[in-house]
């Protein structure tokens, strides 16, 4: 009988070939593609958090990225260190903390689009809420397993050996336990529920977009700055959809093995195991490859989406390596540079305030004023976003 890992049953194999076949799999997708998603993503939230916590980049929706990225962190650290180590059990491979998280991006996102008169910051209870309540809720996860020590035989000395291994608790074999806690629980608060929450909100986020966009066609140019606001709530919204559309498909395979366990396995034999299949266990080291994935993703989509994220990431890389920003990261040029850059002329810009802008997008523009200054250069002191 072999362990499943993840999960509380066993797999007969028909012939050691299956086995091996079996095992090979999982050396290339939990070993050899697991650890360069790995280590990418862990780099990519590193500059994420480091990019996202810059003052010009600071807003509700930025610091809940900044959650999301550290937990993307933590779990593939460790998602690393476990398949990196073999002695360690893969039971610790369950993810803690990015179920919530894009949860409460959906519902500040889903709050400054659907109502966008509502002055509500819900940045500090939606982090508070998803630490909370990750933090509850895997509590008993830290009684499933335990050190024991266990006599093997060493394959050189021909002798037994005692060695530590991990082994789950008679916790993790109640079957009262497993029923509720393992099974249905986690199907239905961990897999269940934030689909449907995230589904319906960003839904309802789509069917505003639209409605606005035709909307905006029809508003005059006195409305522009409202109409500026908007879009780049909206453009934020976008950014969430990428997120979201990551997160279902690559968080929804893992569905499969415990659909298959709550089904097949019968917890009321005093035998607390059920047999596998190949497929099934395919399936597991997939979804260890996807949950990486996922994680790792959202690096990407900042650097897709998000002008001033790119922007502002390049600036600071030139910094860190003694490089001079680029004019296009900095100081855009005004003018035609090549034919006016040793000339002094004068230059009537209208300055705008601008609020904040958010991963780059178009800033708010509530009044202008005009101001007169000198050039004598071809590069412009004002920051044009």
């Amino acid at each position: 009988m072999t362990n499943v890992s993840g999960n509380n049953f066993t797999m007969n194999s028909s012939s050691l070939s299956a086995y091996q076949s079996l095992e090979e799999f999982r050396y290339y997708t939990v070993g050899v593609i697991l650890t360069p998603i790995s280590i990418f993503g862990i780099l990519g939230n590193i500059l994420s958090i480091f990019v996202l916590s810059c003052p010009e980049m600071k807003s509700n929706f930025n610091q809940l990225l900044i959650c999301l990225a550290s937990f993307d962190l933590v779990y593939l650290q460790l998602s690393f260190a476990i398949f990196a180590m073999p002695t360690l059990s893969v039971w610790y491979t369950e993810t803690l903390f990015p179920y919530i998280m894009p949860i409460g991006v959906t519902i500040e996102r889903f709050v400054a689009i659907a109502y966008p008169m509502r002055k509500t910051n819900l940045k500090n209870s939606l982090i508070m809420a998803s630490v909370f309540g990750s933090i509850v809720y895997n509590l008993p996860r830290f009684f499933e397993l335990e050190m024991v020590q266990v006599d093997v035989l060493d394959p050189e000395t021909k002798a037994n050996v005692t060695v530590n291994r991990i082994a789950p608790t008679e916790l993790r074999f109640n079957k009262l336990y497993v029923q509720i806690y393992v099974v249905w629980m986690k199907f239905f608060l961990v897999e269940l529920l934030p689909y449907v929450i995230i589904c319906v909100l960003n839904f309802v986020m789509i069917v505003k977009i639209r409605e606005a966009m035709k909307l905006q066609k029809e508003m005059t140019i006195s409305r522009q700055p409202s109409l500026e606001s908007q879009k780049k709530e909206f453009n934020m919204a976008l950014v969430l959809v990428c997120i979201v559309f990551m997160f279902i498909a690559c968080q929804s395979i893992k569905i499969i093995p415990d659909v298959y366990e709550a089904m097949v396995c019968d917890y009321s034999k005093t035998d607390t195991s059920c047999e596998s299949t190949t497929t099934i266990e395919r399936i597991v080291s997939i979804s260890y490859v996807l949950l990486a994935l996922n994680s790792a993703s959202n690096f990407v989509i900042y650097m897709l989406r998000g002008n001033k994220f790119r922007r502002v990431l390049s600036r600071k890389l030139c910094q860190f390596f003694g490089y001079k920003p680029s004019s296009q990261f900095d100081s855009p040029r005004i003018g035609n540079s090549d034919s006016q850059s040793h000339h002094t002329r004068h230059n009537v810009i209208a300055l705008t305030t601008t609020a904040t802008t958010e991963m780059g997008h178009t800033p708010v523009q509530p009044h202008r004023s005009l101001i007169k200054f000198h050039s004598t250069r071809h590069e412009s002191p004002i920051q044009m976003v």
